[in-house]
């Protein structure tokens, strides 16, 4: 199927991964999701079915990953889609029918290998559901969820507000908000490197204070980044460049995150009181 994949790719082009946004997105998961239940509920004999809760297919899922990542390091990765045709894509894998098609099928073994567990599971059955579950919550906001994340990338100047900010491929776009540098603070080692550097800035009419991997919410789904500056001026610089930074599903990855932690933390405890019986 992969090379059935890859044929596809050769033909048409990159997967068209802009067609599904919200809501188009959350109907197709809440679907996938109920067609993945009902085929482990009531067709459990069926060979697809029983495929994907078998090894074979968990197997058959971490080959192929496997694959692609290895190809993705061992190549340039490029950060804006192509749109030419007749090229399997290896520059920008993620954006391609092969790697759309590999993560809904690990995403499928994974589900029908939580449904299955669950059933059968008779002891630590909440652990279980922690652990499995938090990870395909994760994997789901990752995969389901990539078309409605934007990365932006925007000047904040000194002397004027500004809300333009550009794509990765170029397109000038107007977010729903403003930003204005007022001053950047850099302190430095004895030897000259970077200690510490923050901006203060004003964005959406309110005071925001950025450093380097530290964000500032100016949404409940949307982050503003603080990129880089005038490096030769320093303390002094006139502007400031932002990353706008759009992921509306994080929360349902954190949620994930969170469960596993949960999961773990059970795992150790109960681990902890049978050895002791």
């Amino acid at each position: 199927m992969l090379m059935l994949t890859a044929c596809f790719q050769w033909i048409a082009g990159d997967f068209p991964i802009g067609w599904f946004r919200f809501p188009l997105n959350g109907m197709l998961l809440a679907l996938w999701l109920v067609l993945v239940w009902k085929g482990h509920r009531y067709h459990p004999s069926h060979p697809l079915v029983r495929y994907f809760r078998s090894t074979q297919a968990t197997t058959h899922s971490l080959c192929m990953m496997l694959l692609l990542i290895t190809v993705m390091g061992l190549t340039t990765q490029e950060t804006v889609p192509s749109d030419e045709r007749f090229s399997l894509g290896i520059h920008h894998l993620p954006s391609t029918w092969m790697f759309a098609y590999a993560c809904l099928h690990l995403l499928t073994a994974l589900t029908s290998g939580f449904l299955q567990g669950w059933a059968r599971r008779k002891t630590h059955r909440w652990r279980f559901a922690l652990v499995h579950g938090g990870l395909c919550l994760t994997l789901y906001a990752m995969f389901w969820g990539s078309a409605d994340n934007r990365t932006l990338m925007a000047i904040a100047h000194k002397d004027h507000p500004s809300h333009e900010a550009v794509t990765a491929n170029g397109k000038v776009v107007h977010p729903d908000y403003d930003f204005q540098l007022n001053q950047m603070e850099i302190t430095t080692y004895p030897n000259g490197m970077p200690q510490s550097i923050e901006a203060s800035l004003t964005i959406d009419e309110k005071p925001a204070a950025l450093r380097v991997g530290r964000p500032y919410p100016v949404r409940w789904d949307e982050d503003v980044y603080l990129h880089s500056y005038d490096k030769p001026r320093g303390s002094n610089s006139s502007y400031a460049v932002l990353q706008l930074v759009k992921q509306p599903w994080k929360h349902l990855m954190l949620l994930g995150m969170v469960a596993m932690m949960g999961g773990g933390l059970l795992l150790f405890v109960q681990g902890t009181e049978r050895r002791r019986t």
